[in-house]
């Protein structure tokens, strides 16, 4: 029974710290150029093909994977710069 409540109480934990680096990451993303949150969002959150991307910014499928590579290096140095995602064991094993 002790072990369950450890446990369940480190998940909570886990469930807690991943919501506040969820919220960072879309904090740092709010702060992109048009072009470029739209494309990380319709890639990454929204699952969209790149026909579609491509069609929604108004470039070609090339251009706008172009300027994903671009958008990645910018939230790679926002998140560095972050107080609490340059901090965040998740992040280091994950993204950085």
């Amino acid at each position: 029974e002790a072990d369950t409540k450890e446990h369940i109480d480190f998940l909570h934990e886990r469930i807690r710290e991943l919501n506040r680096t969820r919220t960072e990451i879309l904090k740092e993303l709010t702060t992109l150029q048009a072009v470029h949150k739209r494309i990380l969002t319709g890639f990454y959150i929204k699952g969209m093909k790149w026909e579609q991307i491509a069609a929604q910014v108004g470039y070609s499928v090339r251009q706008a994977q172009n300027y994903r590579t671009e958008a990645l290096e910018i939230m790679a140095k926002r998140i560095t710069r972050n107080r609490y995602l340059s901090k965040s064991k998740f992040i280091k094993k994950n993204v950085l």
